[in-house]
């Protein structure tokens, strides 16, 4: 008897998109690993206007390959609109930092309105978005996901039905 899973619909930043190719390089390779197990598995993207704009200006050409096959096999959450996000970021010093945030406000919006996921390389907004869920504490359960800082767990998570882990979680994570 095979195990039940739960399809979990996951944001894939264009970061992840960009850098999965047919290359060894641990990056590629990781990003790559990570789609491959997300195609293979009943998980879905999800995209909003914005990512997909995004991933029209950044992915890979195994990349748009992979979102053909995803979108192929209706795996693929379209988020029609986008929910009208205003962070406190107060404690936050610099306008780039700012621009960091803004510029991936997106994905958390499309991540609250389906299943709390986000998939990307940006260390740097997750890090951000760290700092400002103390004001902001419905980012709390979002988990940001870095499938290549931590590439030996994220594929046998995703196997395992993509549950949720505090450790992962913004409001779970000790910077």
């Amino acid at each position: 008897m095979r195990p039940v899973r739960t399809s979990r619909r996951i944001v894939v930043d264009a970061s992840v998109a960009r850098a999965a190719g047919e290359h060894n390089h641990p990056t590629s390779k990781a990003c790559r690993d990570f789609l491959i197990e997300v195609l293979g598995i009943c998980h879905k993207v999800v995209m909003s206007p914005p990512i997909r704009n995004e991933w029209k200006k950044h992915c890979s050409s195994f990349s748009h390959k992979w979102l053909t096959s995803m979108t192929a096999r209706k795996k693929v959450a379209n988020i029609a609109e986008e929910r009208d996000m205003s962070l406190d970021c107060s404690g936050l010093s610099s306008r780039r930092q700012h621009q960091v945030l803004d510029k991936d406000v997106p994905l958390l919006e499309a991540a609250l309105a389906t299943d709390k996921i986000v998939v990307s390389l940006d260390d740097e907004a997750r890090k951000l978005f760290v700092r400002v869920t103390r004001a902001n504490p419905g980012l709390n359960p979002v988990m940001w996901l870095n499938p290549l800082a931590q590439s030996d767990q994220v594929v046998e998570w995703l196997k395992q039905g993509a549950k949720t882990r505090s450790d992962w979680q913004l409001g779970g994570v000790k910077e």
